[in-house]
């Protein structure tokens, strides 16, 4: 057997080898959704509320839901467990915290109530779930600024960046910039 036609049969089991189970479970990953329509509609309604439309689409234009569900789906079924376990609890942290089901209060009573929640979640003594809530903010957040509107609509953002002003008044910018 020559060397070429050696190299060329290893590099084609490599390559079927490496990419046939990728595929497989892609493929498999895509048809099924991680998170379950009750945990979905908890999520949507949080990611509404921390991000909302503004002036700038919020968390929810920005497709933060879809891509907290396709982020999860790449995971181990183990880390998916500790995420969706750690949502649950925090939506029955906040249904404690509101005494009812906070899904079902209107929108100005659960702004109110996550406000109070945040305050009392980033203190030093901090209630039942409070450590998986304030993960579950940071990766709304670190999702959302990391969508085509967070980092294009919501910051401003240059390609080429002009000339270099230090400590101009923030009045004079408006907004914060993204790298």
């Amino acid at each position: 057997m020559e060397r070429r036609t050696l190299l060329h049969i290893m590099f084609t089991l490599c390559a079927t080898g490496a990419s046939t189970p990728l595929y497989a479970a892609a493929s498999k990953q895509e048809r099924e959704s991680i998170v379950n329509d009750h945990a979905r509609t908890f999520l949507h309604q949080l990611c509404d509320l921390i991000i909302p439309d503004t002036d700038s689409p919020g968390a929810i234009k920005a497709g933060v839901l879809d891509r907290f569900d396709f982020v999860l789906s790449r995971m181990s079924e183990e880390e998916q467990q500790y995420w969706l376990t750690e949502l649950a609890g925090v939506q029955s942290e906040l249904n404690k915290f509101a005494n009812g089901v906070f899904i079902s209060m209107p929108k100005q009573q659960q702004v109110l109530l996550l406000d109070d929640f945040d305050e009392l979640a980033y203190q030093q003594s901090p209630p039942g779930n409070a450590d998986a809530y304030r993960q579950l903010k940071k990766e709304i957040a670190s999702a959302y600024y990391t969508t085509e509107i967070g980092m294009t609509r919501e910051l401003r953002y240059m390609p080429v960046p002009g000339k270099w002003e230090a400590c101009i008044p923030f009045d004079d910018v408006g907004r914060t910039w993204a790298k």
